[in-house]
């Protein structure tokens, strides 16, 4: 064959693989840790969150991909820029050297699970020091419950904090109010009279997806996901989407 129609070859064939689906120039590789009812490998559709950045992103014809991870490697594969985003994350302005963050998806209740029949009583975040708090490693937790010192003990995610608080191990989980519902009412079953809500609200999270600023092209692709959920908010399909998985 000529080389001159091998050149030509060539270039049919670049073209056609630019034009197939899922070509990287429109691909969102995206990270997420499981945190049912809001996203998880399990749920449908991977969970409200993720059908929601699926549906945003379809607007600007993106595709994406998700890789379910542990939390504390998911964030630390984002900021060392191995993905593009991580489904969902409280926005934390330390982190904005690193991350870029969407407009927010949802709202988080941040509190703690405690036994049923112990009382215990908060009335104010000194008030924490007293008790053994089991937390997620490298979880962002808010600035006011670091600021007080509270003695915690962390676990690789909030089905473990449970299951230690079940036992005695831990007086409080800190965690989010539905997250732990959820678990509770289809993973931990046989602790679901044992341990119930607290009712001390610790903080009300906004919840993001956040960028890495040192993958290629993020701006273009933060950009794209805020006009999707700016669509899906005003023809109220975001908040279809949220009311159908039971997320407040």
């Amino acid at each position: 064959m000529p080389s001159m129609s091998r050149r030509r070859l060539l270039q049919i064939v670049s073209a056609l693989c630019l034009a197939l689906p899922g070509h990287a120039e429109n691909v969102v590789k995206l990270v997420s840790s499981e945190y049912p009812p809001y996203f998880g490998a399990s749920l449908p559709n991977g969970g409200a969150v993720i059908n929601i950045v699926v549906q945003a992103f379809r607007h600007s014809d993106y595709q994406v991909q998700v890789q379910y991870l542990p939390w504390a490697r998911a964030i630390n594969e984002l900021r060392d820029g191995n993905f593009d985003g991580m489904v969902a994350i409280a926005y934390n302005k330390d982190e904005e050297a690193k991350l870029a963050f969407s407009t927010p998806i949802h709202y988080s209740q941040l509190g703690f699970y405690k036994q049923r029949d112990r009382h215990i009583e908060i009335k104010e975040l000194g008030d924490l020091k007293s008790f053994r708090i089991g937390t997620v490693r490298g979880f962002n937790n808010p600035s006011e419950f670091l600021a007080v010192s509270p003695s915690s003990f962390e676990s690789l995610d909030d089905a473990t904090n449970l299951r230690k608080l079940a036992i005695g191990r831990l007086d409080l989980v800190l965690t989010d109010k539905l997250v732990g519902k959820y678990l509770l009412e289809n993973r931990l079953t046989d602790m679901r009279i044992a341990l119930n809500w607290q009712g001390f609200q610790l903080a009300t999270n906004t919840q993001h997806v956040a960028f890495s600023r040192k993958r290629a092209n993020f701006e273009k692709k933060l950009t794209a996901l805020n006009e999707g959920l700016r669509i899906m908010a005003q023809d109220g399909s975001l908040k279809e989407l949220l009311h159908q998985a039971g997320i407040e």
